[in-house]
């Protein structure tokens, strides 16, 4: 569980998946009886498939992070625009006060 008391998310499961598929292709070639040239065959399309997968998740990692850098983004531009707005309303106020101030200080 993560620091909210959530399970891990999809990254968590995909590395698991991969160590599963490690683990049982490791046990099935240990256990099927076959020649040394069909072993390394079998091996080789087991890798084959086991780097595709992982780019697989890796490219999924990769957009995940690029989507939550866009809504940081987001929400940090969004968050200065109120600060900004808030400090206009502010001086305006301010002077809106001073401006009474010297009106009637003068008046």
């Amino acid at each position: 569980m993560n620091e909210n008391g959530r399970a891990c998310g999809g990254m968590g499961i995909g590395l698991a998946f991969l160590g599963g598929l490690v683990v049982g292709g490791g046990v099935a070639l240990l256990l099927a009886p076959r020649s040394g040239e069909e072993t390394r065959r079998i091996i080789k399309d087991y890798t084959k498939k086991a780097e595709e997968e992982a780019l697989d998740k890796l490219k999924e990692a990769q957009q995940a992070v690029e989507d939550t850098i866009v809504r940081g983004k987001h929400s940090i531009n969004e968050k200065k625009a109120a600060v900004l707005r808030a400090a206009i309303d502010a001086c305006c106020k301010e002077m809106e006060e001073c401006c009474k101030e010297a009106k009637t200080s003068r008046g």
